[in-house]
């Protein structure tokens, strides 16, 4: 897939590489100094990066006996380094699909300022409150301390919920990495399936995500905060090692780095509460969506649409992932990698 025109748009991340897009608006909104308004630019500098030709990314075939149909299903990541090309094999499975899945689609909102406009205003607090109220003074500190040195804080941003702030905090630490965060994998995807016409279908929602982030706990989110800025050099390197896994596209270090955000060693620190929170977030965030994640694949399956299914990659993998709930429920996949 050749490169594709694009909007000035920050792209959030999280570090165990899981969607988390709530629209760009949170990071635009921080990164220019609390603006409301994010305009659509031309020009070279717009264009959504892409993966290098070196990259050998995770992607499964997934057939079943006495059907025709065949679904690509690909695990996506929402960072991006510059320059190159997909590999063969997953620019011919993306050709000979009719339907391109993903978990929604982020472009269609980008360019309807009303849906960014409401989207922003979900991510702020209506009771009065600000982000002081909702986060130690301890932490707060710290947290507005590496934004300062980031360029990025201003008072405006306290009206945003904690939310807000650690997928900014997690945005920074991606362009602390190299990774491009005006696009990642799947939204460069979204641009070439959008530009050849072909059929775009979301296998969850915007308003979902959103709800999906309201419904944690605060102290959810300052965890992360607190994980994230303790060691910002750590938290550049793990997102790496994520993101070195996804081009090598092995399953099992994939798996073994998505289960990293909450390691046992990071549960150490906290009580029994935070733990439960912290279990409760992976749960949630993963476990069942890989669940309703596979039954909205079996129905596109079922409906015959030939599909490039595009996920984030840590919701494929283990024995709770989609690819091998797909095996259990009688299809036949096959990793494909050439």
């Amino acid at each position: 897939m050749e490169k594709k025109k694009g909007i000035n748009k920050s792209y959030l991340i999280i570090l165990i590489g899981l969607v988390f897009i709530v629209a760009g608006i949170v990071s635009a909104v921080f990164l220019n100094g609390g603006s409301k308004k994010v305009e659509p630019k031309g020009g070279n500098e717009d264009k959504p990066v892409e993966v290098k030709t070196t990259t050998t990314p995770l992607m499964y075939e997934v057939t079943k006996e006495g059907s025709d149909t065949k679904i690509y299903l690909f695990g996506s990541i929402h960072v991006a380094e510059e320059g190159g090309s997909f590999p063969d094999y997953i620019t011919n499975a993306y050709k000979a699909s009719e339907y391109v899945a993903c978990e929604y689609d982020i472009l269609a909102e980008q360019t309807n300022p009303e849906a960014q406009q409401k989207q922003q205003e979900e991510l702020k607090y209506k009771d009065g409150t600000t982000v002081k109220d909702h986060i130690s003074e301890d932490t707060y500190n710290k947290a507005v301390a590496f934004l300062k040195e980031n360029n990025v804080y201003n008072e405006s941003i306290d009206q945003y919920k904690l939310f807000a702030w650690n997928s900014t905090i997690t945005q920074l630490i991606a362009r602390k990495a190299g990774l491009s965060t005006s696009s990642g994998i799947d939204i460069i995807i979204l641009y070439q399936a959008k530009e050849d016409g072909k059929i775009i279908l979301e296998v969850e929602s915007s308003e979902f995500q959103s709800k999906l982030f309201d419904s944690f706990e605060d102290r959810l989110f300052e965890i992360m905060i607190i994980e994230t800025i303790k060691n910002p050099d750590k938290s550049v390197g793990d997102l790496l090692k994520l993101y070195n896994a996804w081009k090598k596209g092995d399953p099992n270090e994939i798996y073994a780095l998505s289960k990293s955000d909450f390691s046992d060693e990071v549960k150490q620190q906290y009580s029994e509460d935070d733990v439960i929170i912290m279990d409760d977030y992976t749960k949630r965030l993963l476990h069942d969506r890989n669940i309703t994640m596979t039954d909205k694949f079996e129905e596109y399956f079922e409906k015959g649409y030939n599909t490039f299914y595009m996920v984030g990659v840590a919701h494929l993998v283990g024995d709770d992932g989609i690819a091998n709930l797909l095996t259990q429920r009688g299809y036949k996949v096959t990793q494909v990698n050439k």
